[in-house]
């Protein structure tokens, strides 16, 4: 097998070529007029380049013509045609001189001073650069995930059929009339904007590979590279979000503080490809567009940006799943802002058109043409009317409405002659509005527009009960978003370390506790009364829990109090601000992610950048106070205004320093990122693992793997994935010493090395090459994904969840059904290969656990025996199903048992949970005597713990013996000893003169389940096993003809 080998160099050199330059160029001509930094231009270019190049060949898809890499070069030179022609046009660069400025501290005391523009441009420079080599460093084809294969797929599909199928038939192939022909239509058309990008960068850097020399694992690579590219550009658009606002070298702070969030270091990084990255930076890019163009009074300068955001938009919606999260900010600050228009003066409400024509161009392009109309047509092939008012036309109707309010606005002014009439005309819209909202079907629309976000927030089926990342979020944060989220102690503690200032730092605990817990109760007392709204309006139900005291609950405070005081701004100052578009922006992801863990990375990117803010508004309250307390003093309000600019801005430097090193995390990967590893390229290593092979000899030991890849890199890297790939020998290759790893290098050997486990890898491999190119597996819906793209075959369920019902009826016949009903299921299912492993039954590869309770509630729920209402394992039919659990007590509550009364065998009484249901559905449950437990000899002579059932004798008068091999799990704090029992058809029990198994004293339904069957007995009637790995922990049966 040849080598893996990726270049993410040459990567970023084709990825610049084809989409970056291109897009500065374009950029830098679109926005020539504007208030934007040459350098701000430029980015934004990047991110142009990042979602404009694709959606050529998207389009082309509509008149069959498919992809190829002569389009991919078609597309490029079509971007570069129009940047050139724009450039042309525009002559952004005439009169244009580069002089840099003098570095001096007069100059630095203007912050608005040139000297500041190359300053901020340097630092977001560098936290772009090293957002991109800290993320890049995870690079691999086995990364440690579920989803993003998925996408990957698609682009796999671009690249080797030219286009995603409109019915690929993949996974949830549900033939229900006999015809052969799937009921359910699935596909992988969902995020054309990014899977059409995946899908050039691997043209381009396989320079046309045709589908015969397709390499999945490289497509993975090449994949792999798109979310640190992305993470970069999001801190980029963060910083130019609160730039159209606020001072930059603020919000400079805010992005550097959000680039080193340990969520978004981990969800941002590269093997991490599926839509979460594009999002961040599709947000990031629309809504900074959409500020700057806000800001805007006349149509004709922020027609430039309305173009912008109408592409962000695009990429939001075509290329990720959170198009809710923008079109929810601008209607709520469509709706604020209008009628702040109004109120404001006759200015203002003469400004109402332009800002309306500023919306309709971005809902007419964006929302409208591509989202509403183009894209559903792509996904479905033909065009319907419902297509006006269901899906995304939803949340053009919700951005619409507002913009219709600043329209009807406009055509009112002519009419306002004083401030009570003015009033009266808002009150009457208003009143108007609601009547609309409550008795039109206008609320249905944004009621499911604003569900669409809300339901996100609660268990609205009973599958999310059983998805580790949708539980409730915890009390505090600071593990998924580092300094930013610490306590009060923590914060203490990195200033003051307790080994060295001892009750210093406790002293300063308390301090910072007494100053955080105020702003924590605010929090969530808004929080509460946000949610209580919520409720009311939309009937949600959704539980608030209060989070603990932390600088998180201070900074979400702080940044209410700062838009607040930027609303006081704005009504007392000449110009409006965008502070509803900040609030609009930053709350309602947070009602989400302080709920769902799943979403608290909204919360971490969106309230670092919000950081940003808060600088700003106190450093625009301090001056405001010293020109109150200095009035007509000019150098005096200068030098203090100066001096308050430059605390604020050094401390944000210390803030986003400290997010940097908290834990050393963000740190320790960044300070490794630039060392190989050995799969990136074996041959370098030769001489490193020789000498680590020569010391573990001449320490007595010896490692087979090592000294072999040490004889030969690149022919032991040559003979598959998981030798190039090799844990271990990364393990080896990252720190200085490998027998003496740092706790940074060992920080850094976790997130560079982490990859699938060699298992998955290996059953993966072996279906993709020992089953028919058309087969079809039936396996828990995790693994769906991976059987796609690894395995290169169909799946009967998969991790996009498109079938609640064939999820629930999966669970059941590995659970409930016999082993015939599971064979007519998967006959019913084009399946005759069904994949069971260790996780599914197992917790550590030894205890039962695992991923079981899922499954036996997912059944339980099928079965109508439990549902979503009811938590996982509360039902007596999960109960029931359940293996079974003997608790020992070993020291106090120990009692004295015979086994034998006329031999004098003894052993401990041992007890089983036995479980009642009380009249009113719920359960009681008490432990009750089961077994007496002592030694038993097996029949090669072994001896082992047995257990004898206390209510049944043997001919001699002995009680008789239970034949279940008992596994323990944990001993209590109390000395109960708590075991499993396994009974297996091993011939491994003495009865009288024969050798017997003994699975026909199994207790309970567990034991016949189809999953235990073929797990631990490897006999599953009317199946053959025909693959499992070498340490068991897989194993693949098939269908007996």
């Amino acid at each position: 097998m040849a080598l893996v080998l990726f270049d993410s160099w040459l990567m970023l050199f084709w990825i610049f070529i084809t989409s970056f330059i291109p897009g500065a160029l374009l950029a830098v001509s679109i926005l020539k007029r504007s208030e934007l930094k040459l350098f701000e231009k430029i980015l934004i270019g990047f991110g142009i380049g990042f979602s404009l190049p694709q959606i050529i060949p998207y389009l082309l898809s509509f008149v069959g013509i498919k992809f190829s890499f002569g389009i991919a070069i078609l597309s490029t030179l079509v971007f570069y045609a129009i940047a050139l022609a724009l450039l042309l046009k525009e002559k952004p660069f005439e009169g244009f001189k580069l002089e840099v400025p003098k570095l001096s501290i007069e100059e630095l005391k203007n912050i608005e001073a040139p000297v500041w523009s190359w300053i901020v441009a340097a630092l977001l420079v560098i936290v772009m650069l090293s957002a991109f080599m800290l993320r890049i460093s995870s690079s691999s084809p086995v990364f440690s995930e579920l989803d993003p294969y998925y996408y990957t797929y698609g682009a796999q599909q671009i690249v080797t059929l030219g286009e995603m199928p409109l019915n690929d038939e993949t996974a949830w192939f549900e033939d229900a009339n006999g015809d052969g022909i799937s009921e359910t239509k699935v596909d992988h058309r969902s995020h054309p904007v990014l899977l059409y990008m995946e899908a050039a960068w691997y043209s381009f850097y396989t320079m046309g590979a045709d589908a015969a020399h397709y390499d999945n694992y490289l497509l993975a690579l090449v994949a792999g590279a798109y979310p640190p590219v992305a993470a970069a550009l999001a801190f980029f658009f963060l910083y130019l979000f609160f730039a159209a606002n606020y001072p930059r070298q603020f919000s400079l702070i805010g992005a550097a503080v959000a680039s080193f969030v340990p969520i978004i270091v981990l969800k941002l990084s590269s093997g991490e490809m599926e839509v979460q990255p594009y999002a961040f930076f599709a947000l990031g890019f629309f809504l900074s567009a959409y500020a700057w163009g806000a800001k805007e009074k006349k149509f004709e300068n922020s027609l430039p940006f309305a173009l912008v955001a109408a592409l962000g938009y695009i990429a939001l919606a075509l290329g990720s799943s959170s198009a809710v999260v923008g079109v929810s900010a601008i209607t709520i600050f469509i709706g604020i802002q209008s009628i702040l228009m109004f109120l404001k003066s006759a200015e203002t409400r003469d400004n109402l058109l332009d800002f309306a024509k500023f919306n309709l161009i971005i809902i007419g392009i964006a929302l409208f043409l591509i989202a509403t109309i183009i894209h559903p047509i792509y996904r479905n092939g033909v065009f319907t009317f419902e297509y006006l008012y269901t899906g995304p036309a939803v949340y053009m109707i919700m951005a619409l409405a507002p913009t219709l309010l600043a329209l009807v606005l406009y055509y009112l002014r002519n009419m306002i002659k004083d401030i009570e009439t003015m009033f009266y005309a808002l009150g009457g819209l208003i009143l108007f509005s609601m009547l609309i909202f409550f008795f039109t079907p206008l609320k249905t629309f944004i009621s499911q527009g604003a569900m669409s976000g809300l339901t996100t927030a609660t268990f609205d089926t009973a599958l999310k009960r059983t998805i580790a990342e949708q539980g409730a979020s915890g009390a505090l944060f600071q593990g998924q978003l580092g300094f930013m989220a610490a306590t009060p102690q923590e914060v203490a503690e990195t200033f003051l370390p307790p080994s060295i200032f001892g009750d210093l730092t406790n002293l300063a605990t308390s301090l910072l506790g007494k100053i955080f817990a105020p702003l924590s109760v605010f929090a969530n007392t808004l929080f509460s009364i946000i949610f209580a709204v919520v409720n009311a309006l939309f009937n949600a139900g959704i539980a608030y829990d209060a989070k603990e005291t932390s600088l998180l609950l201070v900074i979400i405070s702080l940044s209410f109090l700062g838009i607040l005081y930027s609303a006081y701004r704005s009504i007392k100052g000449n110009e409006l601000t965008l502070f509803a578009l900040y609030a609009a922006v930053l709350f309602p992801p947070a009602l989400v992610g302080l709920l769902k863990a799943k979403y608290t990375i909204y919360v971490g990117f969106f309230f670092a950048g919000a950081i940003g803010l808060v600088f700003a508004e106190l450093f625009f309250a301090g001056s405001a106070l010293i020109k109150r307390f200095y009035a007509e003093k000019e150098e005096t309000i200068k030098k203090y205004s100066t001096g308050l600019f430059a605390f604020l801005f050094l401390f944000g430097l210390l803030f986003s320093y400290l997010q940097f090193t908290h834990e050393d995390f963000s740190s320790s990967i960044l300070y490794n990122s630039y060392k190989l590893r050995f799969q990136d390229n074996p041959a370098a290593f030769k001489e490193k693992l020789t000498q680590v092979c020569n010391q573990l000899k001449l320490s007595g030991g010896y490692d087979a793997d090592v000294c072999e890849a040490a004889n030969d890199p690149v022919e032991y890297a040559s003979r598959g994935t998981n030798y190039q790939f090799d844990q271990k020998l990364c393990s080896i290759s990252i720190p200085d010493n490998p027998f003496t790893a740092t706790a940074s290098e060992q920080r850094a050997i976790s997130f560079k090395c982490q990859r699938l486990a060699v298992s998955w890898i290996n059953v993966m491999e072996w279906i993709r090459f020992n089953t028919e190119k058309d087969a079809r597996v039936i396996s828990w819906w995790d693994y769906g994904h991976w059987l796609n793209f690894f395995g290169q075959r169909n799946a009967v369920i998969r991790n996009e969840h498109i079938s609640l019902k064939m999820i629930g009826e999966v669970a059941k016949g590995y659970l409930h059904d016999t082993p015939e009903e599971l064979a007519a299921y998967m006959k019913s299912h084009d399946s005759k290969y069904a994949l069971f492993d260790g996780e599914l039954v197992l917790s550590g590869g030894t205890v039962f656990g695992g991923k079981y309770g899922a499954l036996n509630y997912l059944s339980c729920n099928e079965m109508g025996l439990t549902g979503v209402s009811y938590s996982p394992g509360t039902s007596p039919c999960e109960l029931e199903q359940l293996w079974e659990t003997i608790y020992i007590p070993k020291t106090g509550g120990a009692q004295q048992c015979y086994v034998s009364i006329s031999s004098g065998k003894a052993g401990l009484l041992a007890y089983k949970l036995k479980v009642t249901q009380n009249p009113d559905g719920g359960l009681n449950s008490g432990l009750e005597p089961a077994y007496c437990v002592s030694d038993s000899v097996l029949a090669d002579g072994q001896k082992v713990l047995a257990t004898y059932e206390l209510n049944q004798k043997d001919a001699a008068g002995n009680l008789k013996l239970n034949k279940a091999i008992l596994q323990q799990n944990y001993e209590t704090q109390d000395g109960v000893a708590v075991m499993s029992a396994y009974y297996t058809k091993d011939k491994i029990w003495k009865e009288g003169n024969s050798t017997v198994d003994g699975y026909a004293d199994r207790k309970g339904k567990f034991y016949d389940s189809n999953l235990y069957k073929a797990y631990f007995l490897e006999d599953l009637p009317g199946f053959k096993l025909v693959y499992k790995t070498e340490g068991n922990e897989i194993k693949i049966f098939k269908l007996e003809e």
